[in-house]
């Protein structure tokens, strides 16, 4: 198989999860990874799927059972250690391992948080963990368990001497 023809099967793939192709294609290649790997993300969630028919849901931190391309909205509502930030092509990370999550993917999940807020919402309602329809959607994102964990580590960063401009994003908010 060719690369294109595997990149081809990754869009294939991507449809049959009625993900978006081409995000996923993007964050994969910005990742360094190849197809295959994205192409066994799907068929593990798949393959996990088929294996227990009954689950209508999986606890959480069963990251392998959602294919790539879906934010498990769950994730906004941690309030247990370790807290993960789980990406696009569902890659989990705990945030306060800076050699994996490194300021550039805080950063991101700030601003995936900020600029996804209003599809998070409705998805957080959606999914019954969010009952309430009167938040300003910027100050509700703000008010999630995740959020205020970003923005704590994002602190506990720069006082070790380390960057993070969210800090800076969180003061000028008063979040």
């Amino acid at each position: 198989m060719t690369e294109e023809d595997a990149w081809q099967e990754v869009r294939e793939c991507a449809i049959a999860s009625q993900t978006s192709p081409e995000i996923i294609i993007i964050h994969a290649k910005a990742e360094g990874l190849g197809p295959q790997s994205i192409i066994d993300r799907y068929y593990r969630a798949w393959e996990i799927r088929d294996d227990f028919p009954h689950l209508q849901s999986f606890p959480f931190g069963y990251f392998a059972a959602t294919p790539p391309g879906f934010v498990d909205v769950r994730m906004l509502y941690q309030n247990e250690e370790p807290i993960w930030w789980v990406d696009i092509l569902r890659t989990p990370y705990r945030i306060n391992d800076v050699e994996t999550f490194t300021d550039q993917r805080l950063d991101g999940a700030v601003a995936y948080l900020r600029e996804h807020a209003r599809e998070l919402f409705q998805a957080a309602r959606s999914a019954q963990l969010e009952d309430s329809d009167r938040h300003h959607i910027g100050s509700w994102v703000q008010a999630t368990p995740l959020w205020k964990h970003l923005t704590a580590e994002a602190e506990r960063r720069q006082d070790a001497g380390g960057r993070s401009p969210i800090v800076a994003m969180r003061q000028s908010t008063g979040g």
